[in-house]
């Protein structure tokens, strides 16, 4: 009985952290050393059991590199204090991610990570005025090199940037978390608009040296600009698309859908729903394999006739399918049809 209240008081304390931070012996001295093990055994379980927020997280890279390899110092933004070129101290860039080295679903991007080259370690001059826009689009290589229309962008990051290296790619990997998620379908290619008006330089000799990966011509543009000619300011095409790790969270739930209790018909007598309920959905529809028919397969409760197959089989399936951008839910739910009985006349 002491033991048990014991382990009652101690799975009080804020879900065993005291028994993972404080010697509980200490704590509660009533306690038995022997107990003491095995409720941090316990403890211990239950955190390894619990799921990790991490687990519902997808990171997509694109790309593939090591360090000291394809390097380039203008994408995704140049650091250049204007001092040599005119005084074009910002620059913006222009980047194609291709569907197809991206999810395949419907998710929120919530971070992108950029890989600078290897070396001993080091953090850069911090960079303000770091901007980061996103849309979808159906192309599959770069055509205009003119500033693009950012109208139809979604600004996802807008503060201050401190990029790092190290001596592994790991260590030389930089994440920007966006202040915006943005809403991927999973269905088309992605531009990201980088732009730099730090108007600072962050190296004695050059900018910082990113790392890419050829993933097709034409899918950069960037260049260089004065703060007054941005919007007229036009860029280079180029293949050096930085190698870039894109982190995924599920960005909502798919439809839930309830059906009705069990009901039976006579016949090929039509039968009407009454008590199907779904939510969180954006499109419905009904449909059966064996030949019966809605009078309106998108109504949540429409009015099904079964098919003389239907009424053979003795029952029928009937499955409603339920879609929103996360995804698609089925339910199926199983008619029965009973036989019409039949009377036979006898004359005596």
């Amino acid at each position: 009985m002491k033991n048990t209240l014991c382990f009652l008081r101690i799975l009080k304390e804020e879900f065993c952290e005291y028994a993972r931070l404080f010697p509980l012996s200490e704590i509660l001295p009533e306690c038995s050393v022997k107990y003491f093990h095995t409720l941090h055994l316990f403890c211990i379980g239950l955190y390894l059991m619990m799921p990790s927020p991490t687990l519902m997280a997808q990171e997509v890279q694109v790309g593939s590199t090591v360090c000291g390899s394809s390097i380039n110092t203008n994408v995704p933004a140049r650091y250049d204090d204007g001092s040599w070129n005119g005084g074009k101290n910002n620059s913006w860039s222009l980047l194609l991610y291709k569907q197809g080295s991206l999810v395949n679903s419907a998710k929120k991007l919530v971070s992108l990570s950029f890989f600078i080259d290897c070396g001993s370690s080091k953090s850069y001059t911090t960079v303000s005025n770091q901007r980061i826009y996103i849309k979808e689009t159906t192309l599959t290589a770069l055509s205009s090199n003119s500033h693009p229309d950012l109208s139809s962008f979604t600004k996802v990051y807008d503060g201050s940037i401190t990029w790092k290296r190290g001596n592994s790619l790991t260590n030389s990997k930089n994440v920007i978390r966006l202040q915006t998620p943005f809403q991927y379908s999973g269905t088309k290619s992605l531009l990201i608009y980088f732009e730099n008006e730090s108007g600072i330089g962050v190296s004695m000799f050059s900018s910082i040296p990113f790392l890419w990966d050829h993933q097709g011509n034409n899918t950069v543009v960037h260049t260089q600009y004065k703060a007054s000619n941005k919007t007229s300011s036009t860029g280079s095409f180029d293949k050096t698309l930085p190698v870039t790790s894109f982190t995924f969270e599920n960005s909502g739930t798919p439809p839930n859908i309830t059906l009705q209790s069990k009901a039976a018909i006579c016949g090929a007598v039509a039968f009407q729903f009454t008590g199907v309920t779904a939510t969180n959905y954006t499109s419905l529809s009904w449909s059966t394999a064996t030949g019966g028919s809605f009078n309106d397969a998108t109504l949540l409760n429409p009015m099904y006739t079964p098919s003389a197959v239907d009424v053979s089989n003795g029952s029928v399936v009937l499955t409603l399918h339920a879609s929103n951008t996360h995804g698609t839910t089925t339910a199926n739910y199983t008619l029965d049809i009973n036989q019409i009985p039949t009377a036979k006349i006898i004359k005596k």
